[in-house]
């Protein structure tokens, strides 16, 4: 049996299969657009830095030199943080209040912390913290050298009984909005490549009769049979798992945003 390319085959009425023909090929010009287009969302999406202050998730909005504007991600009503300053003094202004940062760089590597690097965060009224970056950890410490792990409870992007102010914006916190270095990306770029891939395949097992014979004959199936051809129709049994390729692929792009 020799295999053809599905669009080979010679036809009865040529104008109607030429305009069949025609028609999956912009159907599949289509999806290959949506697909870049989500590839390059997807792109923007990895690569922009986040954090979380106030119960609200930020990301940049603009940048003027030594002053970043930081909007909300999700369209909150929380208003805009903006942070300036130099790389040892910075002042982050969120939620109505400021908040100074002052980097001890004579304390850095001292004992008995060892810290990589030290900050000091003066809050409204004179109330100060001390956050360490340890081993890539943000630790803060209150006034007495106690551990501060404080933090306001919210529930519908509101902070539940008020909270304090260093409990709704704690010092790990302030200091990440101060320094880019510290914001993290979102997502999961690797797991979303694979699952453009799987859905790439998923689609080529469902459009084309190449890819069910690439697969028939990697499969090795054939080394048992007296006729390596397969049979009339049995490449078409490569469509079900181009369906789960393509379900299992969208599955694991949303799961990786």
């Amino acid at each position: 049996m020799t295999l053809k390319w599905r669009d080979e085959y010679e036809p009865e009425h040529p104008e109607d299969v030429r305009a069949s023909r025609r028609k999956r090929w912009i159907r599949d010009a289509v999806l290959g657009l949506l697909l870049l287009a989500v590839c390059v969302l997807a792109t923007k999406h990895f690569s922009a830095r986040v954090f979380e202050l106030d119960g609200t998730l930020y990301k940049l909005e603009s940048a003027a030199g030594e002053t970043r504007r930081y909007a909300p991600v999700t369209g909150s009503a929380a208003g805009a943080v903006v942070a300036a300053g130099s790389d040892t003094e910075r002042v982050v202004t969120a939620g109505g209040y400021q908040f100074r940062i002052e980097e001890l760089v004579a304390e850095a590597g001292k004992p008995p912390a060892m810290a990589d690097a030290v900050f000091r965060i003066a809050y409204p009224g004179g109330e100060a913290y001390r956050v360490e970056l340890a081993q890539g950890l943000l630790l803060a410490y209150d006034a007495k050298g106690e551990f501060y792990a404080g933090a306001a409870a919210y529930a519908n992007g509101a902070p539940v009984g008020g909270g304090t102010v260093p409990e709704r914006f704690h010092p790990a916190a302030v200091l990440t909005a101060a320094y880019p270095d510290f914001q993290e990306s979102r997502g999961q770029p690797i797991p979303f490549g694979l699952a453009v891939l799987l859905f790439v395949l998923g689609w080529g097992m469902l459009r084309f009769e190449r890819v069910w014979s690439t697969f028939y004959w990697l499969s090795l199936d054939w080394l048992r049979r007296e006729d390596p051809d397969p049979e009339s129709g049995e490449l078409g049994y490569y469509k079900l798992p181009g369906i789960i390729f393509l379900v299992g692929g969208a599955l694991l792009g949303m799961s990786s945003l």
